[in-house]
């Protein structure tokens, strides 16, 4: 194992090559077909606002989606594309862009001390969630991307030299973690992606972060050659007809919740087609975010892992992996795991109706201390008027006590 950090440069912005940009739109566009993304990862708005470019119409009594038609303008790239920090919110979200801090931190702090056989943990962050002195600034993104290590190299022989492909790696995160990590000479990572924004700055992150290793990309010419490259960047339109590997791990992280039903049954199919029989599919999407189509996974898939995890924000947000095993049948297998699931989401759903009740208590509370404040208010109004009343009361006694005494002296 190369170390126990998952980054060992200090992040900083890098700007983006026009030109090259440009060269992969014109590919993009001349070769992608089917593999061009959706609208909100496509040209326009570069992953912002995504949800507007589509349209919910009814068919044959079902739901679907169609994408809305739009025209590239080339001002966009200043706009969205220009450096990697415009890209960060669309790759990671704002709060994924924040830095690490206890508070932050602490949704993640058992569930990843609980699996990270690592040590990455130990290296960070002492039992309280505080950074250790000395190393570099996570993101809260990074906290998902120590989970999402452990995880996969939970089911994989960390001895010997893996080779990886990532559908939809944005700027290549998990890739610098397991280089760092493992090594470039125990890790071949392959970045297959349909976004020309990621693949310009997958590679542009990866040659900056690790200066002294091999990273080839298609658009520069470089062969696809793993014995040549520890790293390889790659458009999803190229992938299938120049690759020659098979893969012991394919891997796919919230993006094929932002994908049409096309793409994700493509995809699936080419991670079945790629992975190694006993190889790992590693798949951590929202169910119930953009793509609310259906997931039609292999039969021979083995399904040994699904659970929400801290990274979770939606309610249907399983981090789900599997082994292919072909000439096998797990249907009944994989049903047992999903039952089990769902009873996750049963108890999500009574948890979320307790803190929806606690929160409408302490309205009610609310609204009741706000309504004795008033009472007493009144009351002390009350109080007051009475005080006058008496005041009034013995003014009119002194008076017809005057009164009476003049008469009388009369």
């Amino acid at each position: 194992m190369g170390n126990k950090t998952i980054r060992q440069v200090k992040s900083n912005d890098i700007q983006g090559e026009k030109e090259l940009f440009l060269q992969i739109v014109t590919d993009m566009l001349e070769y992608a077909g089917v593999l061009r993304p959706a609208p909100n990862w496509d040209l326009d708005r570069g992953g912002q606002d995504g949800g507007e470019y589509f349209q919910e119409v009814v068919l044959d009594g079902g739901v679907a989606q169609v994408n809305t038609e739009y025209q590239f303008n080339e001002h966009h790239y200043e706009e969205h594309f220009s450096s990697l920090s415009r890209m960060m919110d669309p790759w990671v979200g704002c709060t994924g862009m924040g830095t690490v801090t206890p508070e932050n931190v602490r949704p993640y702090i058992d569930y990843l001390y609980g699996i990270d056989h690592l040590g990455l943990m130990n290296e960070y962050f002492d039992i309280d969630g505080n950074m250790k002195e000395g190393r570099l600034p996570l993101m809260v993104t990074d906290l998902g991307s120590i989970m999402d290590a452990n995880l996969i190299t939970s089911l994989l022989d960390g001895e010997q030299e893996l080779l990886i492909v990532e559908v939809g790696g944005g700027y290549g995160r998990l890739a610098e973690v397991f280089i760092n990590i493992f090594g470039p000479e125990r890790i071949k990572y392959v970045l297959v992606d349909a976004v020309p924004a990621s693949l310009m700055y997958s590679e542009l992150y990866m040659k900056d972060r690790f200066p002294d290793m091999n990273v080839g990309s298609y658009y520069r010419g470089d062969d696809f050659d793993l014995e040549k490259y520890s790293c390889y960047v790659i458009p999803a339109w190229h992938f299938e007809r120049l690759n020659k590997y098979q893969f012991d791990a394919c891997i796919n992280i919230q993006s094929m919740q932002e994908m049409s039903q096309n793409h994700v049954d493509y995809y699936l199919n080419l991670f079945d087609k790629v992975v190694k029989n006993e190889g790992l599919i590693y798949l951590s999407n929202e169910k119930d975010y953009v793509f609310r189509g259906t997931w039609d996974f292999p039969q021979h898939w083995q399904k040994v892992f699904q659970d929400r995890t801290p990274r979770s924000w939606t309610r249907h947000s399983p981090t789900e992996m599997f082994l292919k095993k072909s000439g096998e049948n797990f249907d009944r297998e994989n049903q047992l795991i999903e039952f089990m699931y769902q009873k996750q989401l049963h108890g999500y759903d009574v948890l979320a109706k307790l803190k929806e009740k606690v929160i409408q208590s302490e309205a009610v509370m609310g609204m009741l201390e706000s309504i004795k404040l008033q009472v007493q208010d009144v009351n002390s109004s009350v109080e007051g008027v009475n005080a006058s009343v008496e005041g009034v009361s013995a003014l009119v006694e002194g008076v017809n006590a005057s009164v009476l005494l003049k008469w009388k002296k009369h």
